[in-house]
């Protein structure tokens, strides 16, 4: 992969920019660190995700005594960081009609893309279904790193439904629509040999 940086392509701009920024923030300067951050983001989207070093810092401070010194520093520059891309974006609404051009450009780049069950479903449930489908994971991670057990993984992701509304969408389509009798049938059977299994005591997780 190393060979993507002696490209004339954005990534080691962006890379360059983010080491500058984490660099900046080891020394304290947050706010350069957010203008770093915001020039990393108009570089390439994933820039952006610099962001989420300032939400955690921020969150950091407020849980250490005495750790809310400077801590405007650290806002100014969370809130400095995303303004590249924002910035990028209306400057591509402004000249193609479109701020999200650079996604939508990729279905031109060699053949088009499969869509992502999750987009039509994001489109169409209330933001708070995306908002706890996107943290409910997490949170599943987290509680088997700290009993040192990724073994009911399986079990606590079960509880993950707006997965069940993904594949609802995309087993929908007409193509894929042949497989809901087989999702539904092997669902079916696992279920049966999974309650079975419980039922006669046997180690089921």
């Amino acid at each position: 992969m190393g060979d993507l940086y002696s490209y004339p392509m954005a990534e080691s701009v962006e890379l360059l920019l983010i080491a500058g920024a984490f660099l900046l923030m080891e020394r304290g300067v947050w706010v350069w660190s957010g203008v770093v951050a915001a020039i990393a983001g108009a570089s390439r989207p994933t820039g952006i995700l610099t962001s989420l070093a300032y939400a955690g810092e921020f969150i950091s401070r407020l849980r250490t005594e005495g750790g809310r010194r400077g801590m405007l520093r650290v806002v100014i520059g969370g809130l400095l960081s995303p303004l590249g891309l924002i910035a990028f974006c209306l400057i591509l609404l402004h000249q193609i009609g479109d701020p999200f051009g650079f996604l939508h450009a990729q279905r031109f780049w060699q053949s088009p893309h499969p869509r992502n069950p999750l987009f039509p479903l994001v489109r169409r449930l209330p933001l708070r279904y995306a908002a706890w489908g996107a943290g409910f994971p997490v949170v599943a991670v987290l509680d088997g790193y700290y009993i040192r057990s990724l073994a009911a993984g399986p079990r606590h992701l079960l509880e993950w439904f707006p997965l069940y509304f993904a594949l609802a969408v995309l087993l929908s389509r007409p193509r894929l629509r042949f497989l809901q009798p087989v999702w539904l049938i092997g669902s079916a059977a696992l279920l049966a040999a999974y309650a079975a299994m419980f039922g006669s005591w046997h180690f089921v997780s």
